[in-house]
C-alpha cells in the first residue's frame, strides 16, 4: 500500500510539474521575445497600486463614478491623466488644476465634481494613469495589462542589445520606460525641452530605479532647434513630437547629424488628440518635410489611428 501511495504521489506531481511547465511555454509562444518586457511591466505596474485598502478603495470610487459621466473611455482617460498631471508635474496648487482644465479642455466630466481630497489622490496615482493614457493597462480595478498594446508600442524597432537609442520629445518618460523594460540592455537618451517633465523624468529614471537597472538611461534637456544628444546613436524615436516642433529645419539637421549612417528614425504621428492644436500635419505633409530635408522613407505601418514612418539617411 505504502508503494502504492508512494508512486501515486509521484505520478501526481510529475503531472503537476508538466502543466506547469506548459503554461511557462505557452506565454512564451505567445508572447515571445517579449515575454521579459510583459513580465517587467507588471511588476513595475503592481509597485504603483495603492498599498491601503482605504486609498485603493477610494481611487476606484473615483474612476468609476467619473466612468458614468464620460462618453467614451478614451474621455475618462485622459480627463484622469491630465488632472493628476498638473499637480504633479507643475506642482499646480487644486484652482490652478480646475483652472487649467478648464482652460485646455473646456468643461470635462470632472471639473464640476472634484475636490480637493480627489485632486491630491489622482496626483499620487500619476505613474498608473501614464499607463492607462497609452491603453497600456486597463482603467477597471485590477488594471490588467494591455499585453498585446505593450507589444504593438515596441516590436517595430526591432531592438538589440547594446543598441544605443534617443527619444526626441520623450515627455513624462514613459516610453522610456517601456524601453527600459526590455532588458536588453540598451543606451537611452530621453530628450525633452519642457523642463518641468524634464524634472520629473530625472526623478523616475534614476539608478535607484530596480526595474530600469539593465540599461542606462540619460535624460536629456534639449533645445528648440537642437537634440543635444552628445553622441551618435542607432536608432531616433519621434512620437507625436514631430508637428510640435518650432523650429523644425534646424532640429532634423540636428538629428540627421546625430544619427549613424546605418540608423534609422521611428516616426509616429496621428495619435494627437489635441482639438486646439493648430500644428497637427497630416501623413503627406510629414512625407514630404522628411524628404525635403533629405531622409528615405523605407517603411509605413498602420497602426490604428496612427502610424509609424521609419526613415534612413
Amino acid at each position: 500500500m505504502k508503494w502504492i501511495s508512494l508512486s501515486v504521489f509521484y505520478v501526481l506531481l510529475s503531472v503537476f510539474t508538466l502543466i506547469i511547465f506548459s503554461s511557462q511555454c505557452i506565454s512564451q509562444t505567445r508572447y515571445g521575445e517579449f515575454e521579459t518586457l510583459i513580465l517587467n511591466l507588471n511588476n513595475y505596474k503592481e509597485s504603483l497600486l495603492p498599498k491601503d485598502s482605504l486609498q485603493s478603495n477610494y481611487l476606484t470610487d473615483l474612476i468609476e463614478k467619473w466612468r458614468l459621466k464620460a462618453v467614451y473611455e478614451e474621455e475618462l482617460v485622459r480627463c484622469l491623466y491630465k488632472a493628476s498631471e498638473g499637480k504633479v508635474i507643475y506642482n499646480f496648487n487644486f484652482q490652478e488644476i480646475v483652472d487649467n482644465q478648464s482652460k485646455r479642455q473646456g468643461k470635462n466630466i470632472i471639473l464640476d465634481s472634484i475636490t480637493p481630497s480627489d485632486s491630491i489622490a489622482l496626483s499620487k496615482n500619476y505613474d498608473l494613469f501614464m499607463l492607462m493614457s497609452q491603453q497600456l493597462v486597463q482603467s477597471t480595478y485590477p488594471y490588467d495589462t494591455n499585453e498585446e498594446k505593450v507589444i504593438q508600442q515596441i516590436k517595430h524597432y526591432k531592438l538589440y542589445k547594446g543598441q544605443t537609442i534617443a527619444e526626441i520629445g520623450a515627455g513624462n518618460g514613459l516610453h522610456t520606460i517601456l524601453l527600459g523594460l526590455t532588458e536588453l540592455p540598451l543606451k537611452i537618451y530621453s530628450n525633452e525641452i519642457n523642463r518641468y517633465q524634464h524634472n520629473y523624468l530625472m526623478t523616475i529614471i534614476n539608478p535607484k530605479n530596480k526595474f530600469l537597472a539593465t540599461s542606462e538611461i540619460i535624460p536629456i534637456l534639449g533645445k528648440e532647434n537642437k537634440c543635444k544628444i552628445p553622441q551618435k546613436v542607432d536608432a531616433i524615436i519621434i512620437r507625436n513630437t514631430l508637428h510640435h516642433f518650432s523650429k523644425t529645419k534646424k532640429m532634423l539637421k540636428s538629428i540627421k547629424k546625430t544619427l549613424n549612417p546605418n540608423g534609422k528614425i521611428f516616426i509616429l504621428e496621428g495619435y494627437a488628440q489635441e482639438s486646439n492644436c493648430s500644428l497637427i500635419k497630416t501623413n503627406p505633409e510629414i512625407k514630404e518635410l522628411m524628404k525635403n530635408h533629405g531622409f528615405r522613407l523605407e517603411e509605413e505601418i498602420i497602426l490604428g489611428k496612427g502610424y509609424i514612418l521609419t526613415y534612413r539617411i
